[in-house]
């Protein structure tokens, strides 16, 4: 049987605050998308996520280089991470993304992320993706929220005819409670949902 692998890549730290990383992982876009699905209260990121990032490119899991500058001694934290992302097989194209998160107080994130797509990693036309997000993840509470801005030159939807200079506006929100049965075990009620931008044609599945 065929197996992908998800993450695949060399990391070179020359100081402690600067690491580079090359090889396949998940590029810094998307404060929902970049969070394991074990810290999670969803089984799903919801719509906004299938649609910009499984159809329309932005984001995901890519080829290429990146790196990460962690400023842990300066006020807020800030992490700066830039990357460059292609599907060297087939063309010299690049995709590239970028991400500020700053953290004001511990358990709290907030994310201004962009990533530009230059059909290198999919078979779709250039477009632009621009993320703001807020995390809480600390103690029993699970909060996030986060808006999405995004233009892509061929919007391809399901079953529909593309859409030329697409340009959507959406938000989305996720809520959880931790309640602790034991040292292994936990029950995590979630509330969740997306207000999509009708040019998207799609309902959240975020749910409760």
């Amino acid at each position: 049987a065929d197996a992908d692998l998800a993450d695949t890549y060399l990391e070179v730290i020359p100081l402690p605050e600067l690491t580079f990383r090359f090889g396949q992982s998940e590029t810094p876009f998307g404060i929902l998308e970049t969070i394991g699905r074990f810290r999670m209260p969803s089984l799903s990121r919801g719509m906004i996520s299938e649609l910009m990032s499984d159809r329309t490119g932005f984001g995901g899991r890519r080829q290429g280089g990146s790196m990460k500058l962690k400023l842990k001694d300066w006020p807020l934290k800030p992490e700066l991470e830039l990357g460059v992302y292609g599907d060297f097989s087939s063309d010299l194209g690049i995709d590239a993304a970028g991400r500020l998160r700053l953290k004001p107080t511990k358990g709290l994130s907030v994310d201004l992320a962009w990533y530009h797509r230059l059909d290198a990693t999919v078979e779709r036309t250039h477009g632009n993706a621009v993320e703001v997000g807020a995390l809480w993840d600390r103690g029993m509470v699970f909060a996030m929220v986060d808006v999405w801005l995004a233009y892509s030159r061929l919007f391809r939807k399901d079953n529909l005819l593309p859409t030329d200079n697409g340009l959507s506006l959406s938000l989305r929100a996720l809520f959880a409670l931790r309640f602790a049965l034991d040292e292994d075990l936990s029950f995590e009620p979630y509330v969740g949902g997306a207000i999509l931008d009708p040019q998207l044609k799609a309902g959240s599945d975020l749910g409760f």
